[in-house]
């Protein structure tokens, strides 16, 4: 499909697909979050600080 209108391409213009060619953005379902030291980790955990959060 080359020929695609305002619509298509203000919802699909961004992704770029991997070589599996997902016609959508992947969802990534996770449970946990990586910090960049344990003292980042034990701030979060003590409501310090903004980030993602375990809920």
């Amino acid at each position: 499909m080359t020929d695609k209108g305002f619509k298509t391409k203000s919802v699909r213009e961004g992704h770029k697909p991997t070589n599996e060619q997902e016609h959508s953005a992947s969802i990534f379902l996770t449970s946990s979050f990586r910090f960049d030291s344990a003292e980042e980790a034990a701030d979060r955990f003590e409501n310090n600080g903004s980030g993602n959060m375990y809920s």
